[in-house]
């Protein structure tokens, strides 16, 4: 799957850094604006300790964990959708993408660079900023197509009504729509309405608590996801070893990384899941989009196994660290044998046949 979390922001608060810490990488991090002009993906895998259970009953030759696409983009200013700074430039990326992951500063640093004309730091004006500037974007071009739709057509009462609710700065992503209503709209990709993660860069001081207060509660009222992290420190752990990061989380009595949490609602802001391929070849866990059948899933595999599609053998995963095997499961009555329109379930442990 080739689905991509744009991550978007103001100006120096800490997108380029999160990209480097998500990726182990090394993009451009300046203390002025622009420092990122061309946009950087990563490609980051996605934690899921059910990949190396089975791995560890099967001892395959190879093991394949399903993976999360990140996008940095260049930090956007007020006055993007008129063409400010990398306006143009920058929208278009925020178009490309298939979730936004909203970046706001909620820490204070004389020493940093802001865009922002105040002495403190204020990351639900910064959020206001930005979502402002793709509002703008989306109802510029609600009123451009309009312009260009016979008066008759169903679509213009439905666009109106859109018109409206962006011009009270509200989120296409809020827009009450019927099934029938979504399907006029979807053929457009407006910048608000994609699947949205509030992460709020902290410093982890008290006055960095006091400021997160105040953006989770405007996450809640956007009905986005909202994640806390120093991003300063993050990266430091990413460097980490795999034995000193478990022995410095377990210092500061944690279990897993922000970044992990971070990948983790990424993978499901995209409406993403995964099931499981298991022999002794590879255990491999592949990413599907929800809602997807068998025969789709076969094809993610190989286009083959799709068109020559019988049957799936699919065992829960629990089931599946208990007995070990197909032929176990089959006799105790924990495999079940679907057809091509079976929906597949994350955690699913497939095996498919087919014949072309």
């Amino acid at each position: 799957m080739s689905l991509v979390m744009g991550i978007v922001g103001l100006p120096n608060v800490g997108k380029s850094s999160l990209f480097n810490a998500l990726t182990k990488g090394d993009a451009l991090v300046e203390n002025r604006p622009f420092a990122t002009i061309d946009p950087n993906l990563g490609v980051v895998k996605l934690p899921d300790p059910r990949v190396d259970r089975l791995a560890e009953i099967i001892k395959p030759q190879k093991t394949t964990h399903s993976v999360v696409k990140f996008l940095d983009i260049a930090g956007l200013v007020k006055g993007a959708s008129k063409g400010e700074g990398l306006g143009n430039k920058f929208l278009e990326n925020i178009r490309g993408v298939d979730a936004i992951c909203l970046v706001v500063r909620a820490f204070n640093n004389k020493d940093v660079f802001s865009v922002v004309e105040s002495d403190t730091a204020d990351p639900v004006f910064e959020a206001q900023i930005v979502l402002c500037e793709l509002i703008y974007s989306d109802l510029e071009m609600v009123e451009n197509i309009l312009r260009k739709l016979k008066s008759n057509d169903p679509r213009v009462e439905l666009l109106n009504r859109l018109k409206n609710h962006l011009s009270e700065n509200k989120l296409v992503l809020n827009f009450e729509l019927t099934d029938k209503e979504r399907e006029l709209l979807k053929i457009y990709s407006f910048l608000t309405d994609k699947p949205m993660i509030v992460l709020a860069n902290t410093d982890d001081s008290a006055e960095s608590v006091d400021l997160l207060k105040d953006i989770e509660v405007y996450s809640k009222e956007l009905n986005a996801s909202f994640l806390d992290m120093n991003i300063k420190l993050e990266n430091e752990i990413s460097f980490l070893s795999e034995e000193e990061q478990i022995e410095f989380l377990s210092s500061v009595g944690r279990t897993e990384t922000c970044l992990n949490k971070l990948i983790s609602l990424a993978f499901k802001k995209l409406g993403l899941s995964t099931f499981f391929t298991a022999g002794v070849k590879e255990v491999r866990s592949w990413t599907f989009r929800n809602g997807s059948n068998a025969a789709e899933c076969a094809g993610l595999i190989h286009t083959d196994i799709e068109r020559g599609f019988i049957k799936a053998k699919v065992a829960k995963y629990e089931d599946f660290l208990e007995f070990s095997d197909f032929k176990t499961l089959k006799q105790v009555g924990k495999l079940s044998l679907e057809g091509r329109n079976y929906l597949m379930q994350d955690g699913d442990v497939v095996l498919f046949e087919f014949n072309v």
